[in-house]
């Protein structure tokens, strides 16, 4: 399910690019973009819904999560005068706390209203001679069979939870490493080149980057190991402040994952490091193999981390010039 979804989308990516192509170089604000990416797949996930697409019928409801999603995220940033004077709550001060409770509110009515949905499609077709393979396969429909058969321990507010946090923290740190990841490429071109190399080397001619593809390319994961390095809150490992793929050429990341823990391990470890891994590594390889990336004027991009956040992104979004490469046109222009 979430093979297929990532596939679509970065086929839709790279479509929209090559139509808004017109000769030349091309400047694209690519954090929008990559957003839009990872925010249906996630919503496409869990819902089996597509929000930002060229005939997208799911668009309201798209901007009611992202609006209740930005919600959500302001008092995590913001100090409250009440957290160092308690006697301040007794008034009510600031309100923070009275927002927060209607932000709840209307959060589970929208999750609960998911929830139904999803409940009733199914009903719809268990009514119908719909086919297993017909079918959509999401994730709330998987919460809901096991509800059926543990009913005690996946209550709906537990269904909600998980829902939530998909979405809080599937969307942002995805969008945030491929961002990263780009602009580091784009400030060391002689990377770019080699991970470029490693496609042409490992795809098919008239074929895009796949899933399968994926175990093929290490230095496209080395590149994202990197990233992962560097732009984490403590850079590690030897000359910390280098952009340096090549490090991980040979490292079992998986069994020696207590000298780099990007997802925690153990108890702890993140449970979509490996949806996160996939999706950037195919969608950056795809935008790679198709076309041919140039920083938006002579001076590298700038660096700077955005410190008013939970998740460090770039304080300034990546903007970058592109063409396509003259071997995929035909490709590209059979999408």
């Amino acid at each position: 399910m979430s093979s297929t979804i990532r596939h679509e989308e970065a086929r839709y990516l790279v479509r929209q690019l090559f139509r808004g192509f017109h000769g030349g170089s091309l400047k694209v604000d690519l954090r929008s973009m990559l957003f839009q990416l990872t925010f249906n797949i996630m919503v496409g996930m869990v819902v089996g819904k597509r929000c930002f697409v060229e005939v997208a019928t799911d668009v309201e409801m798209g901007l009611q999560l992202l609006k209740i999603l930005k919600e959500m995220s302001m008092p995590s940033i913001l100090t409250s005068s009440c957290d160092f004077f308690p006697i301040l709550r007794l008034v009510g001060f600031q309100g923070v706390e009275k927002n927060m409770v209607s932000l709840k509110r209307k959060r589970d009515a929208f999750l609960q209203d998911l929830i139904d949905s999803e409940c009733q499609r199914r009903q719809t077709e268990s009514s119908t001679t719909t086919t297993e393979a017909e079918k959509k396969k999401t994730i709330i429909g998987a919460l809901l069979s096991i509800q059926e058969a543990e009913p005690e321990h996946y209550s709906d507010d537990i269904i909600k939870g998980v829902i939530l946090k998909m979405f809080t923290t599937g969307t942002d740190l995805t969008v945030h490493t491929m961002e990263w990841a780009m602009s580091a490429l784009l400030n060391h071109p002689e990377d770019l080149t080699k991970a470029r190399v490693e496609i042409d080397d490992n795809v098919e001619q008239g074929h895009l980057l796949s899933d399968s593809d994926l175990a093929k390319h290490p230095y496209l994961r080395c590149i994202i190991n990197e990233t992962l390095r560097v732009y984490s809150p403590v850079p590690l490992l030897v000359e910390p402040m280098k952009f340096k793929p090549e490090r991980f050429q040979g490292m079992d990341v998986e069994r020696e994952g207590f000298k780099f823990m990007p997802f925690g391990m153990g108890r702890r470890g993140c449970p979509g490091a490996g949806l996160a891994t996939r999706a950037v590594a195919l969608v950056l390889g795809t935008l790679i193999q198709c076309f041919e990336w140039e920083r938006f004027g002579e001076e590298k991009v700038d660096m700077t981390e955005d410190g008013n956040g939970l998740s460090m992104a770039m304080a300034k979004p990546l903007e970058a010039m592109y063409r396509p490469r003259p071997t995929m046109v035909e490709l590209l222009s059979q999408l």
